[in-house]
């Protein structure tokens, strides 16, 4: 009971110390297996449920993930929670491995880096179609001194064994339309995990098969043990990772209008992966 209170504690302090959100702000919640349950959870606990909205990106076709979002509209349909469910085939016409396809022959692209830039453009969508103040995501402490780790190795987007990571470690920010937040950004993964365990609740476990397609690996995991060796680290009372990591310098898309890093053609990397992918050219 007391890991219980002492999350809730850290989340609520995160939210009050970045202004996050106030108890009348309508958000959705981005849901996605374990680790998103705990961010769900807290604010099942903490939020009034009218003011939420789940959704769910679907990038691939995948029983697991199926299996997946029926968990996720029962739970929805028991907290009487509005719940959605997309996916890339929806937003942008092919599914993930169909347009890895069709940009392979010409483009140096990771996998990992379209779906990435196109699962955030389709959650960006569906929440302005539900009205939505804020997205709230589910990256936790481990997520945030892994990007720390990555801005010591070079700028906003950088490719490390094949990946390329666009940095969103800022514990909130605005970006034109919406309100982006992270209120698990000072919780350790292993206590998030524990959080949203204890009632309980299980996912099916689901590995990417483009994971490996090209002998990528994934930051979180190279980090593992270096993050269990500096647990204080993720403690707010210890360091505040947002004045290490302040809200980046953001400007219009002049596309999709939100405010994100550039690239050199004045587009996001979103609307510059589906300009590629209309063109045939990457």
């Amino acid at each position: 009971m007391d890991s219980v209170r002492d999350l809730e504690n850290t989340v609520h302090r995160a939210i009050s110390y970045h202004r996050m959100f106030t108890s009348a702000t309508r958000i959705a919640v981005g849901l996605s297996g374990i680790d998103s349950y705990a961010l769900y959870r807290f604010l099942l606990r903490h939020h009034d449920h009218k003011l939420l909205t789940g959704i769910t990106i679907l990038e691939t076709r995948s029983s697991q993930r199926e299996d997946e979002v029926r968990i996720w509209q029962e739970l929805a349909a028991k907290s009487e929670v509005t719940y959605v469910v997309t996916s890339f085939r929806d937003e942008f016409g092919a599914w993930l491995d169909e347009i890895v396809e069709a940009l392979e022959p010409t483009s140096s692209l990771s996998p990992c880096l379209i779906c990435a830039q196109l699962r955030n453009e389709a959650l960006r969508r569906s929440a302005i179609r539900e009205g939505v103040d804020t997205v709230a995501t589910g990256g936790n402490a481990n997520d945030v001194l892994s990007v720390m780790l990555i801005r010591m190795l070079g700028g906003p987007l950088v490719a490390l064994d094949g990946v390329v990571y666009e940095h969103r470690a800022a514990p909130a920010y605005r970006a034109s339309t919406l309100t982006y937040c992270s209120p698990l950004f000072y919780s350790p993964k292993d206590a998030v995990r524990s959080y949203a365990s204890e009632d309980g609740s299980t996912f099916p476990s689901y590995r990417c098969k483009f994971l490996w397609a090209r002998g990528e690996l994934r930051l979180t995991e190279v980090l593992k043990p270096l993050l269990e060796l500096f647990p204080e680290a993720c403690d707010l009372a210890t360091f505040d990772a947002s004045e290490l990591l302040p809200n980046p310098d953001l400007r219009e898309c002049r596309v999709c209008g939100e405010k994100r890093r550039l690239l050199p053609a004045e587009r996001c990397p979103s609307c510059q992966i589906l300009a590629l992918l209309d063109e045939g050219v990457a």
